[in-house]
Parts: C-alpha cells; structure tokens; sequence
C-alpha cells in the first residue's frame, strides 16, 4: 500500500498520467558517481541506440516515505523537476527525462566528466588556484548564476562539490607546479564548468521581480 502510494505520488511529479518506465528506457545504467546523497546517487549511463554517455541521478521513492511530512517532500522534488525541465544554459547541467520504477526516480541528466572543482582545488601543489585560473572558472560560474537569477531562482547550495567540469583537462599545472593527478589539470581553456542544479534535498528559491518605483 506503501509502496503504491509512492509510485503515484512522484507520477504526479513528472507531470505526466502515464509516467515513463525506466524499464523502457533507451539508456542502461553503468557504474555509480561519486558519493550517494540522502536520497538518491548518480550513475554514468550508455543510450543503446547512439551510444552517448549521461548521467542518471537515482532517486529512492520509498526514503521518502520516511520523512514527517511526504507531501511536503513530493512537492519539493515536483518543483525540481518543473525548474530543471526549463534550464538551458551551457554552464548549467541539463535534464533529458525522468522515468519511474516501483521503487526508484530515473533523473536522466547531462555528464560531466572532468570531475569536481573541490578536487581541482586540492589537486594544486599550493592548495589554490593562480589569478589567471580562478578568473576563468569564476567567470563561467557567475554566467551560470546569472542565468539562474534571470529566471527568478536562487541555488542555496553553492559549494566547489556543485561545480563540474563538462571534459577532463589535458594540460599542465601553470607556474609551473607538479602535474596533478590525471583529470584534474587546471587548465581550463577547453573545459567547459557546470553548475549541478539544487539537489533534490535542497529546495531552489524562487527571487521575486524587482518592484519598480
């Protein structure tokens, strides 16, 4: 009954009578991303017909049924969805689709393979970035929140985790610094950043319009 009640709750989530079944999906699900969250985790998929690499975030109905208030809960995760259903923007990640199992939410989003800006930061042999470096990424992120903050909503979640690079660097460490690991080059001329969107555990605020005097 539990369980019933789940499935068609987050089918309201999608906006959608007839929800799309992950078993129908056009994507197989690969290794798991980074570290699960309260809620769900992300996995590296393949779409079977092109072969693309996305990236699906997973998200547990039944966790969700644990929580004091559900129905605050599904219409947090229904705003997620409708805000990332609507962001275009080349420095903010964006959402293909979203399928349902019985048990589970299949976010089907854009990859980012090269990894966080936390572990860029901490891959430099001083421990920070050089002017030149953090000029470029800083410029992108404040384009990516400026987009954001144009459509009337505040991320609340801003930290180095929340920032990804779209392809893994292939240069040197400037100034001459050691290497650091593979993937994790500062150079940043062809690495495009991406904000990741609010998490589904962290509600996006809504920036009312400016009142004109």
């Amino acid at each position: 009954m539990e369980t019933a009640h789940c499935s068609a709750a987050v089918a309201r989530c999608t906006h959608s009578p007839s929800p799309l079944l992950w078993r129908d999906a056009p994507d197989v699900l690969g290794e798991q991303i980074g570290q699960p969250g309260q809620f769900g985790r992300a996995h590296r998929a393949t779409h079977k017909a092109t072969g693309e690499a996305r990236a699906v975030k997973v998200v547990s109905k039944t966790k969700f049924t644990q929580v004091a208030d559900v129905k605050l809960h599904f219409k947090n995760l229904r705003e997620e969805i409708a805000v990332m259903r609507r962001l275009h923007h080349e420095n903010v990640i964006s959402m293909s689709e979203v399928y349902e199992s019985v048990g589970e939410l299949f976010i089907v989003m854009e990859l980012a393979e090269g990894g966080e800006l936390f572990d860029r930061i901490r891959a430099q042999a001083t421990g920070s970035y050089s002017e030149k470096d953090a000029q470029s990424v800083l410029r992108q992120i404040c384009q990516g929140l400026d987009y954001l903050h144009k459509n009337q909503l505040a991320h609340c979640d801003l930290k180095p985790d929340n920032f990804l690079f779209k392809v893994r660097g292939s240069g040197a460490a400037h100034g001459g610094s050691t290497a650091p690991p593979a993937g994790l080059s500062p150079t940043h001329a062809s690495c495009s950043m991406l904000l990741v969107p609010p998490s589904l555990s962290t509600r996006c605020v809504r920036i009312p319009p400016p009142t004109l005097v």
